[in-house]
């Protein structure tokens, strides 16, 4: 009984620290005015076999207070599941805007943990973007995630906060957070729909801007699809 209180009260600690991060930035968030971004979303999963699945994802991003374009970009990726806690991925990322594109690859590792009800998880990513007439662009992402989550209900809440260390300072600063918060909500096994809230700062820049996000998107797992026609 000791060790299994012990463990529940480390769980509500990361989760309240996580909760308490993104509370002082939406605070911070309210005493200066700044852009508005919307993004909208589909997402593309397939299985191809036990251990490895493809997704495609389709995004529109709008800003000047969701007025107008800001980039469209399509990304393909595949991943294989290492362990039942472990997995890595490769994607590429091909955005377009007028006047503007941008080529992207990513390398991702991702790792999680259950602590029923909380699904605690993180993202390790490298980056490289290329620009026309532009040196490249790289970076090392960290992601941690907290999610609630339960077999009978359908909402699953989270919080997550996200660091981007730029590999082209000579100490691999931070110059990018981002705290987010939403929720997923499964519509059938296979189709589920996300809305979320993320505020992004930068920082260690000449001219660092404030950003708030809203995003809304749908996922589908046409490898679900499948097996249910069968």
């Amino acid at each position: 009984m000791l060790i299994e209180s012990k463990r529940r009260s480390k769980k509500q600690g990361y989760f309240l620290a996580l909760l308490l991060s993104f509370l002082l930035c939406v605070e911070l968030s309210a005493q200066e005015q700044r852009d508005l971004h919307a993004w909208t979303f589909v997402t593309l999963e397939y299985e191809l076999a036990d251990r490895w699945q493809l997704e495609w994802e389709q995004q529109v991003r709008l800003e000047d207070n969701a007025r107008s374009l800001r980039v469209a970009f399509s990304e393909i990726g595949a991943a294989y599941k290492i362990s039942k806690w472990m997995s890595a991925s490769l994607a590429f990322r091909f955005s377009r805007a007028p006047g503007f594109w941008e080529n992207r690859v990513m390398a991702n590792v991702n790792l999680k943990k259950r602590f029923k009800p909380i699904d605690f998880s993180s993202r390790l990513r490298l980056q490289r973007s290329y620009q026309a007439e532009d040196s490249a662009e790289d970076y090392f992402r960290v992601k941690f995630r907290a999610r609630y989550s339960r077999k009978k209900i359908k909402w699953r809440p989270y919080l997550a906060h996200e660091l981007y260390y730029s590999l082209h300072s000579r100490d691999m600063q931070v110059d990018k957070l981002r705290f987010a918060c939403g929720t997923q909500y499964s519509l059938k096994k296979a189709i589920s729909l996300e809305f979320g809230y993320i505020y992004q700062q930068e920082i260690n820049q000449e001219s660092p801007k404030q950003t708030n996000m809203f995003k809304l998107g749908m996922s589908y797992d046409l490898g679900s699809l499948k097996k249910k026609k069968k």
